[in-house]
């Protein structure tokens, strides 16, 4: 039974982090503020949930995993060539929240302790890609809808308007561009019915 209980406590950390992006910013002059907090929050979470647990760490063998510590090793020596230390230092604990959330995340996914299924987890990134594609492309979906083939007469786009729920284009192109690996991966293993109404 603590096993089964830890299980669904894994998946609801899951499923909160791949909603992370889409945390409104409430009007905080940081568009992004919320966001890494709630993540750091996360983190927090997950250390404790991960003590618990003892799940493996057999991922760093992993390819993807030596080229994000890469990145991340390139991002701290980076600050010896920065103008601004202090906005660097600001960066690389930015940087480090995200590291990790990916260390986290990939020791629950792939402990056999645990055994989370893959297709649940990516599920959980679909869902919130498809979410967070509709409120950034709300605007154009709905000059479709009530404009019509008069959209096509546009000379240009508001991207400002493409902010979805952050707040921010940036981030919401980001956070959307990050899951799409989600999405094809969930196409290509679901059901020739699924598959068929995705694409």
């Amino acid at each position: 039974e603590g096993l089964f209980f830890m299980n669904y406590i894994v998946y609801f950390l899951l499923f909160l982090y791949s909603i992370v992006s889409m945390i409104p910013f409430m009007d905080s002059t940081d568009k992004a503020g919320n966001q890494w907090l709630f993540l750091s929050i996360l983190n927090l979470i997950s250390l404790i949930v991960l003590f618990i647990s003892k799940p493996s760490f057999r991922f760093i063998k992993s390819p993807l995993f030596k080229v994000i510590f890469a990145f991340f090793l390139i991002c701290i020596l980076s600050i010896s060539f920065s103008n601004n230390v202090i906005l660097s230092l600001h960066d690389i604990s930015r940087q480090s929240t995200f590291f990790v959330a990916f260390l986290f995340i990939s020791s629950f996914l792939f402990s056999k302790k645990l055994n989370i299924k893959l297709n649940v987890v990516f599920a959980f990134f679909v869902f919130s890609l498809l979410i967070e594609s509709y409120f950034s492309l709300r605007p154009i979906i709905y000059d479709l809808i009530f404009k019509g083939n008069n959209i096509f007469d546009y000379s240009s786009i508001n991207v400002n308007a493409l902010i979805g729920l952050t707040g921010n284009r940036n981030i919401t192109t980001a956070a959307i561009v990050i899951k799409l690996p989600f999405l094809y991966y969930f196409i290509i293993n679901s059901n020739t019915y699924l598959r068929t109404i995705l694409l």
